[in-house]
Order: structure tokens, then C-alpha cells, then sequence
């Protein structure tokens, strides 16, 4: 099961039920603290459902949820939102930088951000000219660019032994990077680690939500 939060026209957060192996929306939910607790009481949803995963954002009010109402599930983390942590990472990164750079030059940086975004694999070769000289200007960019392309090569492996080790490998890299961006995503992520680690197991995600 799936759950995810929506924001409706007159802005109220609903919450969408989705039944993994259907993909099937089972309901839409307005007060998560009343009407859901309520709502899967009177449906007995541990037994007719058989709920053996949960995915959810990297919130701790739905894991306790989950762990409340379906305790024998999986807990999981939606892979988006937990590769975002890098993202803000290296992003807080280049901006803390850009604010000691000459107005030409942090402009520059600015308007060209998706460069140090992007895989760079998939980058032209002029474009990953442009990046190389980007990451020339320092040392923590460098660095924080080497560990965004490395985490992205731990979520595209398909092997999950080796994603596991991995992960953990990563952390400590990060923790011990001396990058404060990166140190505070390794801290989240190794409270998240049996979560973000049963995403990388399972594959599920709550992409089908999202397009809702």
C-alpha cells in the first residue's frame, strides 16, 4: 500500500490510498489524524488487504501510521524523496559558494546550476567541458559533485547486496567528507537506513500517486 499526500485546489492536504500490486486509488482522504485512523478501522484493512509494503514520504507521523496499523509491512521510503537529500546537498553547496564569488562569475553559477545537476554521462562533451570548469573553482564542489554521480550509481544498481554496502560506504564517505551539506544528508540518511534500504529491495515508489 501507498500512501501520499496531494494538495487540493482550495489547499488542503488530502491522502491518497493506492493498492500496490493494482495500482488501484482504495481512498481519498482529507484529515489524516481522524478520518484515516477511522477509515482503515472500520475496513479492517490488515486483514482483508494482507498489506505487505508501505510506501510513504520521509515523514515520521507515516511510519509510525504504518507501524500502528500494519505492523508485518515493509516500511519504504519513496526513492524521490529521499534522492532529493543529495540534491539539497550539493545545491546548498553551490550556493554557499556562489555567495563569496565576484557578481559576474555567481551569476554565472546560478544560471548554470543544472550542469553540476545532471549526470554527467549524459552531458555533450561541451557541456561537460563547462562543468570540469566549474568544479575547478573548489574543492568542496568537487567533492560534493563526486558524491551526488556516486549516490545515483547506488540507486541505478540492480544488485541489492551491493547497493547495501554501498549505501553504507557513501554514508561514511559523506560523514567524514568534511562538507556540512553532505554530513547533515548522511545523518538522515542513516536514521532512514532500513526505510531507504527496503526502497532499493522492493523497487516500489509512489510514482503512481504522483501522477494522480
Amino acid at each position: 500500500m501507498n500512501l501520499k499526500v496531494m494538495l487540493t485546489p482550495e489547499n488542503i492536504n488530502a491522502y491518497l490510498l493506492i493498492q500496490n500490486n493494482t495500482q488501484s486509488l482504495i481512498s481519498l482522504l482529507i484529515d489524516l489524524n481522524h478520518i484515516f485512523r477511522n477509515t482503515l478501522e472500520a475496513w479492517n484493512v490488515l486483514k482483508e488487504y494482507r498489506v505487505k509494503h508501505f510506501v510513504c514520504d520521509m515523514w515520521k507521523p507515516y511510519v509510525d501510521l504504518a507501524h500502528v496499523y500494519f505492523p508485518n509491512a515493509e516500511v519504504i521510503i519513496d526513492k524521490y524523496h529521499f534522492i532529493r537529500q543529495v540534491t539539497w546537498a550539493i545545491e546548498n553547496v553551490r550556493k554557499r559558494l556562489q555567495k563569496t564569488m565576484p557578481a559576474p562569475l555567481r551569476k554565472y553559477y546560478k544560471r548554470s546550476h543544472k550542469l553540476i545537476l545532471s549526470r554527467y554521462a549524459k552531458l555533450k562533451d561541451d557541456n561537460k567541458k563547462a562543468c570540469d570548469l566549474m568544479l575547478l573553482y573548489n574543492d568542496d564542489l568537487r567533492l560534493a559533485h563526486l558524491l551526488n554521480e556516486e549516490f545515483y550509481y547506488i540507486c541505478k544498481n540492480t544488485k541489492y547486496s551491493e547497493q547495501r554496502k554501498d549505501f553504507f560506504n557513501w554514508i561514511k564517505a559523506a560523514e567524514s567528507s568534511g562538507i556540512a551539506e553532505f554530513e547533515k544528508c548522511a545523518f538522515t540518511y542513516r536514521n532512514w537506513s532500513k526505510e531507504i534500504l527496503n526502497a532499493f529491495k522492493y523497487g516500489l515508489t509512489n510514482l503512481t500517486n504522483r501522477r494522480i
